[in-house]
Parts: C-alpha cells; sequence; structure tokens
C-alpha cells in the first residue's frame, strides 16, 4: 500500500520530492528552502556564469543541464529577462530569493511564448487530441457492464503550483492519459494501460481504447503519443486518486 501511495503522489505531482538546502536571507533572519537539484543549479549557474571560471567551460555546463533537463536554449535568456524583472521590482532581495520564488512558480508552459507559430499549432492539436481520447474512453467506459470500471478522474493541473510539467491527467481503473508540456514547451501525451486490462474491460474493448489512442494522433502527431507502461496498476492507482479527490479540489471524478 505504501509503494501504491508513493506512485500516485509522484503521479500528481511532478515525479519526486527533491531535496532542499537552508539559505539564510542577507536581509533577514528568515530560512529559505532552495531545492538543491539539477533545476536549481542550473538556474545558479546561468545567474552565476561569469564568476564560476572560464566562460567556455561554463557554457558547456549550462548546456549539459538543459540536455539532462530537456529544456530549450532560450530558457538561459528567458532567465536573466526573469530576474531582471525582479530586482527591478523588489532591489533589496537576494539572488536566492529570487531562486526561491521562481522555482515555486515555473511551468514548462511559460514557455510557449518563445514558440514558432507553427510549434503553437501543433500544441493545440496535440491538446484537442487529448480532449478526444478522454471522451473515447468515456464512451468505452459506457460499454462496460461493472459499475466500480465505469468511474473516471480528471486533473486539471494547468494551476497546480507543483506542477512544472504536467497539466491534464485522466486515470480510470484500466488506464492513465497524461497531457504534459515539456522544456522545449512542446505538449505530449503519456498513456498507461492496466496490465489486466483485457481480464476488466475484455480484448474487443480495449483494443478499441488502443485503436482510438492512435486515431486521434495521426500523421505527425503520432511523434507526440509514448507509451509509459502496458504493465502498470491503474486500478491502485485510480483508488488512491478517489481517496485524494476528497481534499483536491482540481481531480473532478465523474461515472459514465
Amino acid at each position: 500500500m505504501i509503494k501504491i501511495l508513493e506512485r500516485i503522489l509522484n503521479s500528481l505531482t511532478d515525479e519526486e520530492l527533491e531535496p532542499t538546502s537552508k539559505v539564510v536571507s542577507k536581509t533577514s533572519n528568515e530560512t529559505i528552502e532552495i531545492p538543491t537539484d539539477d533545476f536549481h543549479t542550473l538556474l545558479t549557474t546561468i545567474l552565476n556564469k561569469t564568476n564560476l571560471g572560464p566562460i567556455n567551460e561554463v557554457n558547456d555546463t549550462i548546456v549539459g543541464l538543459l540536455d539532462t533537463l530537456d529544456m530549450m536554449s532560450e530558457f538561459e535568456g528567458y532567465l536573466i529577462n526573469k530576474y531582471k524583472e525582479y530586482q527591478s521590482l523588489h532591489p533589496n532581495n537576494t539572488q536566492e530569493q529570487f531562486i526561491l520564488s521562481f522555482s515555486s512558480k515555473f511551468k514548462n508552459t511559460h514557455l510557449l511564448d518563445l514558440l514558432p507559430f507553427h510549434a503553437k499549432k501543433i500544441n493545440l492539436r496535440v491538446e484537442q487530441a487529448y480532449f478526444d481520447i478522454v471522451k473515447s474512453i468515456k464512451d468505452i467506459q459506457a460499454e462496460i457492464p461493472q459499475n466500480n470500471l465505469r468511474s473516471i478522474a480528471e486533473s486539471d493541473l494547468t494551476d497546480v503550483a507543483s506542477q512544472r510539467t504536467k497539466l491534464q491527467q485522466c486515470n480510470t481503473p484500466f488506464c492513465l492519459i497524461v497531457l504534459k508540456c515539456s522544456g522545449h514547451g512542446r505538449y505530449n501525451i503519456v498513456y498507461a494501460l492496466d496490465q489486466n486490462i483485457i481480464d476488466m474491460i475484455g480484448n474487443t474493448l480495449a483494443s478499441m481504447l488502443l485503436r482510438k489512442l492512435y486515431e486521434h494522433t495521426p500523421h505527425e502527431l503520432s511523434s507526440y503519443l509514448h507509451v509509459y507502461s502496458l504493465k502498470d496498476d491503474c486500478f491502485a492507482d485510480f483508488e488512491e486518486v478517489l481517496k485524494l479527490s476528497a481534499s483536491k479540489d482540481f481531480i473532478r471524478i465523474t461515472q459514465n
């Protein structure tokens, strides 16, 4: 049960809880919690690049971190501009305070304005494909005789501060569908199927679900659909989301 809870909490928050280090503000005695992950390292490296050694080596470090985090190269300029804006509004605050504020609020969707027009159009099509897939799942559920398999949990994560990558998530007892935004500002859909999906809904409906996943992502959209797992425990995940929905207003439970 503990492992199941950990998995679903990771599913509804960004992957893992990161370690933190304590930094004392220079303007007060307040202790600030700063994450000590790759994202924090990227922020501090970009903002202090002229003080960290030979500029070529520092630039190589930044490129490596951007690659590790799957972030677009334009992120460096974006961050510097945001830091300048922050300094003009909060001239007495420290860089550590900016990093804390930025890290707590940043979502990959904040980079969408940096995309070319064609990429923005693709994002709209991927987003529509996600909602079309969810509708197809609901249609399939209407054909299932068992009541406990006809419930669906839809999580709107657009405004959830802890979600850097996920925008929407759909949990059912037999599948999981997630709409995500990469660090390149590109939308993609990730899905998982329960390891017992055929026993749960039958071969016909399971095959229909797979067909719908790919029917809604034809041609160039197919590269934005990714398999997370074909042997997941979606039923256990759904049960935990159901429990979480009592205290999370961004989770909506309905039955088809």
